[in-house]
């Protein structure tokens, strides 16, 4: 799957490691607060559908988790 990001409101997410995306191991984010730009954490999904997040807990990556869950049930 081509890198793709994602609006998910007061935050925005950016892709990361573009190689895992390729090659459908994991797709990655950064998890950024979209006035600033600053990243907060990242969430991350596996092709298995699990969703993880790295950093600490917060509002944008709870939002943040929430949408890709979303996205994963997408696919």
């Amino acid at each position: 799957m081509d890198p793709i990001g994602l609006n998910v409101g007061a935050f925005y997410l950016t892709a990361l490691r573009e190689d895992d995306w390729l090659a459908d191991s994991a797709y990655a984010w950064a998890v950024r607060e979209a006035t600033t730009g600053d990243s907060i954490g990242e969430v991350v999904l596996t092709p298995d559908g699990a969703v993880r997040t790295v950093g600490a807990e917060s509002e944008g990556l709870t939002t943040a988790r929430e949408a890709v869950e979303r996205f994963g049930a997408s696919l």
